[in-house]
């Protein structure tokens, strides 16, 4: 009869489980700058996995999706592999996945930015309160977002702003300059 192995020792046995116990270990000696970015990638893998994903308009079709803290030096300093949409789990949603990866820099005064996909006040919200500061764009049809301040269009250099408590929004709209007066 073949021993099981646990989640947690079948995760130390594998390729991936190494690199993460690697990643740990930098984490405990690294001091990553301030500044801090979130966002998601995808490591080609055509092989056979269950959360094998594919997307059609990148580079490398198929892969396994991660999301990554990155420091400013380029380094890696966080990720966590999506496996997957999980409906009834709540720890598996989005703020979840932001608060794991900010998880070791949360207290220290990192500004994190993400792009609209991680972002929602929400999340600012509870970074904030980590004392972590957040910067990045934001779904307009976000639930947190206030729907009629940034409902109407704007003319060119236009903008509208919206703030409560530590939380900034802002609307605008780019003066597009020719290529030619640009020096």
């Amino acid at each position: 009869m073949q021993r099981q192995l646990g989640d947690s020792q079948a995760m130390t046995h594998s390729k991936f489980g190494q690199l993460l116990t690697l990643m740990t270990k930098f984490q405990d000696v690294y001091a990553p700058e301030e500044q801090l970015t979130i966002d998601e990638a995808i490591c080609p893998f055509r092989g056979r996995i269950f959360f094998r994903v594919y997307i059609k308009g990148k580079p490398h079709k198929y892969g396994i999706k991660m999301f990554e803290l990155w420091a400013k030096s380029g380094y890696v300093y966080n990720l966590e592999v999506y496996t997957g949409a999980h409906p009834t789990n709540s720890e598996h949603n989005m703020a979840f996945s932001v608060d794991r990866l900010c998880n070791k820099i949360k207290g220290k005064d990192h500004c994190v930015y993400m792009d609209r996909w991680f972002s929602s006040p929400k999340i600012f919200d509870h970074l904030w309160s980590c004392q972590t500061k957040t910067v990045g764009t934001v779904m307009p049809n976000r639930k947190e977002m206030p729907k009629q301040a940034f409902a109407g269009k704007l003319k060119k250099g236009e903008k509208i702003s919206r703030q409560l408590d530590h939380l900034l929004a802002i609307k605008w709209k780019d003066i597009c300059l020719h290529p030619n007066h640009w020096t």
